[in-house]
């Protein structure tokens, strides 16, 4: 039995049939090379959302990194 179409591939402007890779950085806010690499993939494209985690090391410079670009979708790890 095939599976249903994915709303969410619909949502994200892409065909039912479309297979997606949605790639979320984890543990944005770790630590100052955790943020830079973070931000470097954002800048390439490959990163489309992020996890803050607070607090952490470099928690505020991920939160001044996000506020630079507010396209970013993030959530929050408390």
């Amino acid at each position: 039995m095939p599976h249903p179409p994915l709303a969410a591939n619909r949502l994200l402007g892409y065909p039912d049939d479309a297979r997606l890779l949605l790639v979320n950085a984890d543990d944005f806010g770790m630590y100052p090379g955790v943020n830079a690499a973070v931000a470097r993939g954002f800048a390439e494209g490959i990163v489309r959302s992020a996890s803050l985690m607070m607090p952490c090391p470099g928690a505020a410079e991920a939160v001044r990194l996000l506020a630079e670009r507010p396209e970013v979708r993030a959530g929050v790890h408390l």
